[in-house]
């Protein structure tokens, strides 16, 4: 099996997370009636894994989600600057029709932004 821990990783990742090892086996001809505790430990291990693989995949999702947020905000950025120009030219050659839809455009735009 491929990343097999050892027993001294096991004590040591025991240790650290403060978990029952109490009776665990100091040698090699002990080991079985100390399997219990061993695949109780190896059981904790395997869940903090797990719990750790859950927290890494959450972690990516937001920031793949802060990233979509960022590139949507800079698109409504660059579309509220591009309808802005586009009525003030509009309204400069005294096409007011044209200005007042660039308007509403405009306005949908910052109400969005107010909103979030």
């Amino acid at each position: 099996m491929k990343n097999q821990p050892t027993k001294e990783t096991l004590i040591k990742f025991a240790r650290r997370h403060a978990l029952d090892i109490d009776g665990y086996y100091q040698d090699e001809k002990e080991r079985d009636p100390h399997k219990r505790e061993i695949d109780a430990i190896v059981r904790q291990l395997k869940a903090v894994r797990k719990q750790r693989d859950s927290f890494r995949k959450q972690r990516n999702e937001l920031i793949n989600d802060m990233r979509n947020v960022k590139r949507k905000a800079e698109i409504l950025d660059k579309l509220e600057e591009m309808f802005e120009t586009s009525a003030n030219a509009n309204r400069k050659h005294g096409f007011n029709g044209a200005a007042e839809v660039y308007e509403q455009y405009l306005d949908i735009i910052r109400e969005r932004d107010s909103d979030e």
